[in-house]
């Protein structure tokens, strides 16, 4: 006589890197703030809820690649501009914006109060240009 087994979910034994699924996070954060979108609005463009995002942008649960694949269109952005690979792409993409939101101040002299601070904190830390 044969014993019945539960069966147990299909799961995957490999769990994401924590590093990569919090860059991940970072990335869908600020892509979703760039485009000006609340958790709530790209939760339900996305078909989905605003907690789960929460979690993906705290980088507290890996992202379901159906998913990502739904964030990225909805953000207009390719898929890849997620990963880990895209590091450096996203570091770019954040020089991008802070050059768009720089170009929004249309005082001269704001612009160079900014200008000044970011060089006082460069070299408060020790940055050097490159």
């Amino acid at each position: 006589m044969a014993m019945n087994t539960p069966k147990t979910p299909n799961r995957s034994k490999t769990r994401a890197n924590p590093e990569a699924q919090a860059d991940l996070g970072r990335r869908i954060r600020l892509f979703r703030e760039f485009r000006e979108l609340t958790l709530e609005q790209l939760a339900r463009a996305c078909r989905c809820r605003a907690a789960t995002l929460v979690e993906y942008e705290a980088g507290r649960r890996a992202v379901a690649p159906r998913l990502l694949g739904r964030i990225a269109e909805v953000l207009g952005f390719e898929q890849a501009s997620f990963t880990s690979r895209a590091q450096e792409r996203a570091g770019d993409f954040e020089l991008e914006r802070l050059t768009f939101l720089f170009g929004q101040i249309e005082s001269e002299r704001e612009r160079g109060k900014l200008l000044r601070a970011v060089a006082q904190l460069a070299d408060e830390h020790g940055a050097k240009p490159h």
